[in-house]
Parts: structure tokens; sequence; C-alpha cells
């Protein structure tokens, strides 16, 4: 490694201890609506190249198995299976293993339900019903991104839409269970030539993280910098332990867990820079960026430049420490041990349990697209449809935003996108092609929809579009081009006004509703961490202190998301809201300062029995809305935890008085 002159704190004074505490922090800008034009908004994001060609090259192979046998129409059904690529993401190959083959079988499921009940209204709907209900509730439990529970509604709508044949159901799906496990094939093929890459991206984007958090001290975008950074360092901790460690420790494996403990320490070591009045050195920073790109690259022999450490306050030598350590396992000048104590990785079973926790937002997006797919089934039956799966389809795609507001963006993303897919699909029946232009067209298709869905729903859906559409008319057209895409369009404007429909009467305010019931749990989260660390001279159970910790961090992701989509319900209580995110803020700091302060190993904080029984009388004044009576104790303020449990309690006095 390699030291430059300019130093970490940018001053030398030597102030140590609470004298360089910073007093009232300036609040960062509320979360802000988004308007109509968000709809249009493109994100600034990396295309997922490798995600799209695993999706395209599996669609192809997948159709051309299909097509050996001689049969479009099983080329076609066999193709679906081939949307377990789309599913594949930065997780590790064991855990990916597990997913695809999950991913695949649901999707058979899907196909072979709608199949089964097609051939009645009420079947369809009951269809319908349980896949998109069963589907968004478990990609919401299971925190699947993007396009979560969106093929399996697809394919259960194609297989209602399908020629009836409930006898064919158990040979429908399990054409799609071999597409299924084609794509399982292409996903996991990485494996061979680079057995730890998402682990190792995982670990280096979580480097990129914390580096863009520590450049934030100092500045308005710190809280959301920190929040960007959990989320990051939790995503790499869970590939970490949910790859190779499962069921061996080798050193490479090994190295990656000990990169993530580093890059959590120094997050931690951030959040207590933030407290202090002296600017952080930029390159402090870049070489913490560095890090990130050096992680998978251990054979590059150039050094990481590093900042000079001034040891003038102890969370500037711990960070120095953690520092050197983390580029001298990064390098690969630190030898790795064959192994060590490594926590359990991520527990379906437990996610599965908080997902029908109250404060979770699984359980009304579930009811909500249960409900809403009935009735617009049934809706178009009533206009003259027989067949009436696009309706509901259009419906549930409405319904995958989560608030009123992005349920708006995905109408009027779904009206526009599909006016112009019905058109391309139309041109594509229109042609008549040959078989092998067909799965030319699908494979492109797939192909463009995967790099475009991250930047924009709407451009997407112009291409997504006209899958499901090939999907079902060729091969056993059921109506001439024209009236196809006459139909097309009506049944997409009747199922976007039903979604938005959904969106304003059926648990539209969801969201405002758990504000404060999440306040109390992050709160509460506090307490038990620090009760896990309280008793002098004992130290807690490692799976103990890391269980409260990952709740603590789990509730503070939780805290975010859930206000941030209270600001987007429509109608909401704006002022009750606007009143609340002082409280939003005290919170997090409150609870990223006390995992700072009880460190990666559950060290003791100093908090005082006064400190910790005002957290509890904050607790029930966060569930009730009641503003709290109990002050908070002249010693406890003199301390940064007692700042932050007073700007606590004087932001819940406040949007109490706001009601």
């Amino acid at each position: 490694m390699k030291q430059t002159d300019e130093h970490l704190g940018g001053s030398t004074t030597g102030e140590t201890g609470e004298a360089g505490l910073r007093t009232g922090r300036e609040l960062p800008p509320p979360p802000t609506r988004a308007g109509i034009r968000g709809a249009f908004q493109i994100r600034t994001v990396p295309y997922p190249w490798r995600r799209a060609t695993r999706a395209a090259i599996s669609m192809g192979l997948t159709v051309t198995v299909g097509a050996l046998v001689g049969n479009l129409s099983w080329a076609l059904i066999t193709s679906m299976g081939a949307f377990t690529a789309i599913y594949a993401g930065a997780e590790p190959y064991a855990q990916r293993a597990v997913k695809c083959a999950s991913v695949a079988v649901g999707l058979s499921l899907a196909l072979g339900i709608g199949t089964l009940l097609a051939g009645s209204v009420w079947g369809i709907a009951i269809a319908l019903c349980v896949v998109c209900a069963g589907a968004t509730f478990f990609c919401g439990a299971w925190r699947v991104p993007v396009p979560s529970a969106y093929f399996f509604i697809l394919v259960g709508a194609v297989g209602t839409g399908m020629p009836v044949e409930p006898a064919a159901a158990p040979f429908r799906a399990a054409l799609v269970l071999l597409g299924g496990a084609i794509a399982w094939l292409v996903s996991m093929a990485g494996w061979v030539v680079n057995a730890h890459g998402p682990e190792t991206r995982a670990v280096g984007s979580a480097f990129r993280s914390v580096a863009d958090f520590l450049a934030s001290v100092g500045t308005p975008s710190n809280d959301a910098m920190r929040h960007q950074a959990t989320i990051a360092l939790r995503d790499a901790l869970e590939a970490v332990t949910g790859g190779e460690l499962r069921w061996r420790r080798t050193k490479e494996a090994y190295r990656l867990y000990l990169l993530v403990q580093e890059a959590n320490a120094l997050f931690l070591c951030g959040i207590q820079l933030t407290l202090e009045n002296r600017p952080v050195s930029p390159l402090l920073a870049q070489a913490v960026r560095t890090l990130g790109a050096r992680v998978g690259r251990t054979e590059e022999s150039a050094p990481i430049e590093i900042p000079t450490i001034t040891y003038d306050t102890e969370v500037r030598r711990r960070m120095a420490k953690h520092l050197e350590a983390a580029v001298g396992i990064a390098v690969g000048s630190t030898p790795i041990p064959d192994g060590g104590e490594v926590p359990e990785g991520r527990s379906l079973g437990n996610e599965l349990r908080g997902a029908f926790r109250k404060e979770s937002l699984v359980r009304p997006a579930t009811m909500r697209i249960g409900v809403a797919v009935v009735v617009s089934t049934l809706v178009a039956w009533a206009l003259g449809n027989p067949r009436p799966y696009w309706v509901p389809l259009t419906c549930a795609c409405v319904l995958q935003g989560a608030t009123m507001v992005a349920s708006v963006h995905r109408t009027v993303q779904r009206a526009l996108g599909t006016t112009v897919g019905v058109l391309i699909a139309g041109g594509i029946l229109a042609l008549k092609p040959p078989l092998v232009l067909v799965v030319a067209a699908i494979v492109v298709l797939q192909l463009i929809v995967e790099l475009l869905i991250v930047r924009n729903y709407g451009l997407a859906v112009v291409f997504i579009t006209p899958l499901p559409i090939l999907l079902i008319e060729l091969g056993h057209a059921q109506m001439s081009v024209a009236a196809l895409i006459e139909a097309r369009f009506f049944d997409t404007m009747v199922g976007c006004a039903l979604g938005l429909l959904a969106s304003l009467l059926l648990w539209r305010r969801a969201s405002s509703s758990r504000v404060r019931p999440v306040i109390a749990q992050v709160i509460y989260a506090v307490d038990d961490v620090l009760r896990s660390c309280a008793r002098p001279g004992v130290k807690p159970p490692r799976e103990v202190s890391l269980s409260r910790r990952a709740a603590l961090q789990a509730a503070l992701i939780n805290l975010r998301l859930v206000y941030d989509s209270a600001i987007n319900e429509l109608p909401n209580n704006g002022i009750a809201l606007e009143s609340l995110w002082p409280v939003v803020v005290s919170t997090q700091r409150l609870g990223y300062l006390a995992l700072a302060m009880t460190g990666v190993r559950g060290e003791r904080p100093q908090v005082s029995d006064a400190e910790r029984a005002t957290l509890a009388h904050l607790v029930r004044s966060a569930e009730t809305g009641r503003p709290p009576i109990q002050n908070v104790p002249s010693s406890a303020a003199q301390t940064a935890f007692g700042e932050e449990i007073a700007s606590l309690r004087d932001g819940l006095v406040t949007a109490a008085t706001a009601l």
C-alpha cells in the first residue's frame, strides 16, 4: 500500500472526545412526490448486459428446442420457461441454482393453473387471483427485484388465453419446466468461468457505496448515501454468506467475507465521523473506491494510495486500522486463514414470517392485486370478452406500482407502450413469418426488454407487449390482425382504468398508516441492540448480537422505504407526513449511531440507564402519536447518543401537535 501526505481529517488540532461533536446537524430535504414527469424519466443506470444476454440466449435455445419437434405451439410454450433466466441477478451461484429452479417451477405452475381453470370466467378469475397474489407475496417477501412478479403473472395470463384444453395442463406445464431447465443451465454457465463472480461484484459494489457515503460527510446528501451504503452492505453480506461458505470454507470465499467485514467497519467509522466538526479528506473516499475496483483483481501489483491518518481521535485510529486491513486483504498481502466463524446466511423462512408482520407492505399489496384481478376479469367478461386475460394482466401490471402515484406512472407507461407494442405485434403477425424469423424476433424482443426495463418501464413495455401476443396467437390465431390490435388496445385501456381504481380504493393508505409503527419498531430495535451489549463483563453470544444488529439494519431500511412510499400515496395527510420527516431522520441517525457504537463485534456501548429508559418512553409515543412527557436527562444530552434522543423527542412533540 502507499500513503499520501494528505490527512484523512484535514485537521491536526488533537481535539478528542465529545468536543468535536456537531450539534444541530442539518436536516436533509424531505423526499417529494414524483409528478407525472416521473413516468418519462430515464434512469441513468448501467445496461444489464449479463442478464439481458442470458435471457436472450435462453429464449433462443428454448424456442429452438421446442421447434425441433416440428410443433410451433410447443416451441412457444417451451419458450416461456426461458423467463427463468431473467431472475438470475447478483446472488451467488449456490443461491442462483435454488432461485432459478424455484422460478422454473413457479412459471410451470402458473401456466398449468391457467390452463386447468381456463374453461370458465370464474375459473380464469380464480387462476389469475392465485397466480398474481401468490407471485406478489413471495416476490415481495423474498425481495425479488424487477421484474418481480410480472412474468409469473404474464405466464398465468397466457395460460388462460390459450385454447381451452384442461387435460393438456400437465403437458404444457412440463414444456415450461423444460424451458426453465434450459434457462437454468444458461444462468449457471458462468460458474465454470468464475465461481465467485457474483459475490466479488457485490463486495466491490459495497465498497463503492461506502466510498460515496464517506464523500458525502458534511453534505445534505449524507443521510441518503448512508441509506444506499446500508443496502449495498446488506446485499454483499447476503451474497458472501449465501454462497460457497454455506458448505465449505475456501480461502477465496472467506477472503470476500473478511472484506465485507472491513467495508462494514469503515462504514460504521464513517457514521461516527459525521459527528465531528472537521472535514474528511476526499482521498479517503477515493482509496475506498479503489478498493472496490481491486476486490476481484488480486494479481494487480499497483499500490492503493491511502491518505495519511491523523490519530487525533479514537474513531480515526480505528478507521486507519480497518483501511489498512482492507487494503492488505484486497491486494493479497495479508494471509487468509483457512476459515473462521461466519454467520448464517439469509433465512427465507424468516423473511416469509416478516412479510406477515403488521409493518410489512407485502400483505396489502398481495390483497390488493388478488381482489383487483378477480374484479377486472369479471368486468372484462361482462363487457363481452369470453377470454378476458388481457384486462387482468394489464390491471396487475399497473398494480406493480406500490402507490397511487406509481400506479399512475405505470398506467401512462402501459397505455403508451402497449399502443406501440400491439402495432409491432400486429406487423409481425401480418407478415406470417417462417419459424426461424419468429425465433429471431422473440430473442431480439427479450434482449431489448431486459436492457430497457431498468431505465424506463414504458420503453420496455413497447417490446414486452408483443411477447404474450405472439406466444398466444402464433400457431392458433383466433382473430384477424386488425381485430387483434383493436381488442388489445381496448382491453389495455380498461385494465389501466381498473388498476388505477384499485390503487385508489384498496388499501390506499397502507404506507401512511405504517410510518409510526415502523418508527417505533426501529426505536425498539435500537433498545434491543443496546440491551444485548449492556451488561458489564458479560459478552452476548455472537449469533445473538449479529441477529439483533441485522434486525435493526432491516428496520432502518424498511423505515425509509415505508416513508417514501407514504409520500407517493393519494390521498395522504401531507401535513402529518411532513411533520414526521424530522422524526424519521432522527430515528435513522439514532439507529445508525447505535450500530456504530456497538461496533461490528457487539462492544458494550456507553449508554446510561436513563437514556435507555427514555427510549422505551419514546417507543410508546411513536406508536400512539401522543407527545412524550418524559424529558431527556440533562446528563444524557451531553453525549452524541443523548443528543439524538433529544432530537427524536423534540420531533415527536412537534409531530403530535401537527395532527
